[in-house]
């Protein structure tokens, strides 16, 4: 049986169960006299820190600290505007992960994107609104002052630009755009939004707002040059949806968007062309037609990539006509052909590949299918089932690889039927795999320097935000680096637990319960129910907390999604989840939220 109506009315579930409640907070009244309750100010002041970069050697860290006080003054109006910018302000901080040591570098908030350390660590440089527009910044760390890029006339910073250095540190690649095409982007918004009658066809190859996206991809590429100041460009404008500069600085690969209409089965979907070409100049060379229906890998030296398509592996290089086939065979169809018994399809199946990163130089890959992780040898195919992972098991513990250095492969840790969590190693060479980190802890933005010698990272414990840490790569020696949150010392934080049942269909699930903070064992309490896919994990939530503290118990039941029907998925998952908290004396199932919320005495 489906629920027609239901899978359009639980869209909007979480807020308006969310606001009804918090619109009750008044008529519960907390109790405890050691902290200080967590209230809707509280909320507004959470510090949320991140690494926004390491340098090489693993020194310096670049990390932003903002809340959501500093998002204050969105203009919804104008989501979907390419020329405007949501505030969100951050204090920009430089951390010696020797010392502990940080400085912010600007005396107020300042709204930054992509900081980038040069490779000596000597200078940060980063992208900073000023006005409408973004401007590119260096910092230098020894004098402690800034150098702003001057751009060429009628040009302007890409706001997504991804800023590069050369090897040597004495180049910065910017993206850049022309004040023409402001004004264009502008002029096309106010016109999809504003003006009176609004014609579309449907000969027209892109929707309206895919068109208005797909215009942030036009961009040039310049090269900045330190010390003299002058720019030149390295690429024409052009739809520019990626760039990157090889290790060694000799060559630039770049994907042009050759979309020709939009994707009604891709999200978002775009058809690219990876382009190569000489750094110090020269003409352009195509590498790859068509990157359509295959994600493209690269290794840390820019000259080797693979992807997956159809199931099996490809790997070439920037000096490679075409691609090798590792796996499977050529003829796979014709083979299919020959055998369409069952047990054929599922061989078929369980030899399908997906490709997930290479090696420094591009001669190993990593990949995966339904039987877990391979190592594949990417000049022969030859491949190794380093790590066992049956799809079907739901309760197998999740890997996922992040870092590779030598014959290290770093991958993190995560159960799926308790609140364990971590890092591990798998040594190539000695063919082991050893738990570096594994705790209750919620770990996060592992990062490893290029060097090969230190992991900087986020880590909290549950219900509480996270802070960054840094550990040599045995983490024999895990250090705090920073205190973002002192304040919650002195405040209410909820407790919680991992709970599991089984839903109307039979299938295990779990849920995460953030207990009142004057929780008694025994007494029941109104219930809240924050709704959506699959929650597993207690992390920091702020509105949560909020309710927590006015006598409101939350829970966060994951719901075995169902793609078309997640009304039907909701209700399962959401039931189940309401029984096992009647069942532990939690949830009092006589008490009903609509009658709260004014109802009727029969609670409709």
């Amino acid at each position: 049986m489906r629920y027609p109506i239901i899978r359009r009315l639980f869209v909007f579930a979480r807020i308006v169960i969310f606001t009804a409640v918090l619109a009750l907070i008044p008529l519960f009244v907390s109790t405890a006299q050691n902290q200080a309750p967590f209230t809707a100010e509280d909320v507004l002041d959470v510090m949320n820190v991140s690494v926004a970069d390491v340098s090489d050697d693993g020194r310096w860290i670049a990390a932003t600290a903002a809340s959501l006080r500093d998002r204050i003054g969105i203009d919804n109006s104008r989501f979907g505007d390419p020329t405007y910018f949501a505030p969100s302000n951050t204090d920009v901080l430089v951390i010696d992960t020797q010392t502990g040591k940080s400085q912010k570098l600007f005396t107020e908030k300042r709204q930054v994107r992509q900081l980038k350390w040069s490779p000596d660590g000597s200078r940060l440089a980063m992208l900073a609104l000023k006005g409408e527009t973004f401007e590119p910044m260096i910092w230098e760390r020894a004098t402690n002052k800034w150098q702003t890029v001057k751009l060429p006339p009628s040009k302007s910073i890409a706001e997504n630009s991804e800023l590069t250095w050369t090897p040597s540190g004495d180049h910065l690649l910017i993206a850049l755009r022309s004040d023409e095409w402001r004004k264009q982007a502008r002029e096309r918004f106010l016109v999809e939004t504003k003006a009176t009658v609004v014609v579309h066809s449907t000969k027209e190859p892109f929707l309206a707002w895919d068109d208005l996206r797909r215009m942030a991809a036009v961009r040039s590429l310049a090269a900045y040059d330190v010390k003299s100041g002058e720019t030149r460009e390295v690429i024409a404008q052009t739809k520019l949806n990626s760039y990157d500069l090889s290790e060694d600085g000799a060559l630039l690969t770049y994907q042009e968007d050759i979309t020709k209409k939009t994707d009604y089965e891709v999200i978002f979907g775009s058809e690219n062309q990876v382009m190569a070409k000489p750094a110090a100049g020269g003409e352009a060379r195509t590498l790859l037609k068509s990157t359509k229906g295959i994600t493209l890998i690269w290794s840390r030296d820019g000259r080797h990539y693979a992807y997956a398509k159809d199931g099996n592996l490809f790997t070439t290089s920037v000096d490679d006509k075409e691609a090798r086939q590792i796996t499977g065979k050529k003829d796979e169809k014709t083979e299919a052909a020959k055998d369409d018994s069952k047990d054929a399809d599922k061989k078929k199946e369980k030899e399908k590949f997906s490709a997930v990163r290479l090696s420094a130089k591009g001669n190993w890959l990593i990949a995966s299918s339904k039987e877990g992780l391979w190592l594949v040898d990417a000049a022969t195919g030859a491949k190794e089932n380093f790590l066992k992972m049956n799809e079907e098991d739901k309760e197998a513990p999740r890997y996922q690889v992040i870092e590779w250095n030598g014959d290290d492969i770093y991958l993190t840790y995560a159960s799926r039927t308790k609140w364990e969590r971590g890092l591990v190693k798998y040594n190539h060479a000695s063919k082991q795999m050893t738990d570096l980190l594994k705790d209750a802890r919620i770990y996060s933005n592992f990062k490893l320097s290029k060097d090969g010698k230190t992991f900087v990272f986020s880590a909290a414990e549950g219900n509480r935000p996270a802070d960054l840490f840094v550990a040599d790569t045995a983490f024999k020696n895990v250090r705090r680096l920073t205190e973002a949150n002192p304040q919650l010392k002195a405040k209410r934080l909820s407790k919680t637990e991992l709970i599991s049942y089984l839903d109307v269909d039979g299938t295990r699930s779990y849920g995460v319960v953030y207990y009142p903070v004057d929780y008694e064992p025994g007494k029941k309490y109104p219930t809240v129910f924050n709704i959506y896919e699959q929650f597993f994990d207690d992390t920091f939530q702020g509105t949560i907390n909020v309710l927590t503290n006015n006598g409101f118990a939350v829970v966060q039941p994951s719901v075995n999604f169902e793609q078309g029907f997640p009304g039907e998925a909701w209700v399962k998952g959401v039931t189940a989840a309401a029984n096992k908290l009647i069942e532990m004396g939690v949830a009092d199932q006589d008490r009903r939220l609509a009658r709260r919320c004014g109802a009727g005495p029969d609670g409709r």
